[in-house]
């Protein structure tokens, strides 16, 4: 008796090797995947703090417009406003990015911006919310932002805040 592996108990171990082969390789083409969706939301959902919030050095739009004074203007793509212990800031989209302009000095404030929508509302007499002609003298706010991801497609992801202004009625 010789010692060793018969043609078809090698031609087995074979299909059976490649098999195990291609479901390792399906996982791990998932995993990719799966890690390149993430990292996607992820830099989605930071533009979107960013612009809304801040990233802890500089304030985000929603955030200065809560504490202004009153808002200066406001188009599709730019809001100024004037906070009572800064100086006047505008907040504009540029190509796919958001500025943040104060004193004639532009910076960079997020990145992926496509566009910004932002609507005032006030309270009527009956206590229902009613959209405000005059940015100046509302009292809520709502903010969209529109972030374009750098998926292969492009996709657009749309994030929405709302706050009351602090320093209006």
């Amino acid at each position: 008796m010789s010692r060793g592996f018969t043609l078809v108990e090698v031609t087995v171990g074979i299909a059976v090797s490649g098999v195990v082969a291609l479901v390792v390789a399906g996982l791990f083409k998932a995993g990719i995947l799966t890690f390149n969706y993430a990292v996607r939301q992820n830099y989605a959902l930071s533009s979107a703090r960013k612009a809304f919030a801040g990233d802890g050095a500089r304030y985000g739009m929603v955030w200065m417009s809560q504490g202004a004074a009153f808002v200066e203007k406001l188009t599709a793509s730019s809001l100024t406003v004037s906070p009572p212990d800064a100086p006047t800031t505008t907040f504009q989209v540029y190509g796919e990015h958001l500025y943040q302009s104060q004193l004639d000095v532009q910076i960079k404030h997020a990145e992926g911006i496509s566009s910004v929508a932002l609507h005032y509302y006030n309270l009527n007499d009956a206590g229902r919310i009613i959209e405000s002609t005059s940015s100046v003298s509302a009292s809520l706010m709502t903010a969209m932002v529109s972030i374009r991801g750098k998926n292969p497609r492009r996709k657009s992801y749309h994030f929405f805040s709302g706050a009351q202004f602090r320093n209006h009625p």
